[in-house]
């Protein structure tokens, strides 16, 4: 695309092409191997971060009274059941395709820019082996690895600490492609489960985070108004996949539950340095 837009500038080409290859973003400080050390310490610290704090959050559970845990609603679910996921369709995938932003991820075998480009060829590809996953059951274990790279927070941080940085994971396209097909067929069930948290904001149509945070201050004041105290806890979603999953399998999931199980089960990453932070 953006090569296409120089037209005959043979100048304005090159540099274009220069900054798509990150060819003038290498760091020559640092040899193959010190970078590969690098990357490794990058892994093994937001690996430990992320253990540390689900360790943290099972020990607070694990502390909790049993008796306190059992006030807490559970209403069951009432309803149909899921026994399997509604086929997907070739118009559907088509749609989804013309519809995504041209963004390409290191993870990719095929640029998304020409999958995109050539939708309808690819639909059908794709197509079948979206209905082949929700068939089996299985999400396929090369879509559940995520290139993490690590961008600093603040440039006047030091760059040598981990801990100054933030990750950023990018997944296979066709990762978010199956993903985004699974939740329109799983999502509506979901919401019409009476176990659905009414004041559940995320991966919610018409909610956000600003729509959470609205409600929150809106209690808050509500609260104030009123006389009485409030206590805000915050959590982070960095429990086990047992525990995540837990809660949604009497919501009468059945066989549709097995795929994002086994998403949740066995994900990796590779971490992946960016050279640009550190000249």
């Amino acid at each position: 695309m953006r090569i296409e837009s120089t037209g005959s500038d043979w100048k304005q080409r090159w540099r274009v092409v220069n900054e798509l290859l990150h060819s003038r973003d290498t760091d020559k400080s640092r040899t193959d191997t010190e970078n590969c050390g690098l990357s490794k310490s990058f892994a093994e610290y937001f690996v430990s971060k992320i253990d540390k704090l689900r360790e943290a959050a099972l020990g607070t559970l694990r502390r909790t009274p049993a008796d306190l845990l059992s006030t807490l609603p559970n209403p069951l679910h009432t309803g149909p059941t899921i026994d399997s996921l509604p086929i997907v369709t070739l118009l559907e995938v088509s749609k989804l395709l013309h519809r995504s932003p041209p963004k390409s991820s290191c993870m990719d075998i095929i640029p998304t820019s020409l999958l995109l480009k050539c939708h309808e060829s690819f639909s059908e590809v794709i197509t079948h082996l979206v209905n082949l996953s929700f068939t089996e059951g299985k999400f396929p274990s090369r879509f559940k690895t995520a290139s993490v790279t690590p961008l600093l927070k603040n440039p006047s941080l030091d760059n040598a600490l981990p801990s100054n940085y933030r990750h950023i994971s990018n997944l296979n396209f066709m990762s978010k492609i199956l993903e985004r097909l699974f939740l329109q067929r799983i999502q509506p069930h979901i919401l019409a489960s009476p176990k659905y948290n009414r004041h559940q904001s995320v991966y919610r149509p018409g909610h956000s985070t600003e729509t959470a945070l609205v409600q929150l201050l809106d209690s808050i004041y509500n609260a104030a108004d009123h006389g009485k105290a409030t206590l805000l806890f915050l959590l982070i979603q960095v429990l086990h996949s047992t525990l995540l999953i837990t809660p949604y399998s009497s919501t009468g999931w059945l066989t549709a539950l097995a795929l994002p199980v086994r998403f949740l089960r066995g994900s990796s990453h590779t971490s992946r340095e960016d050279l640009r932070l550190f000249d």
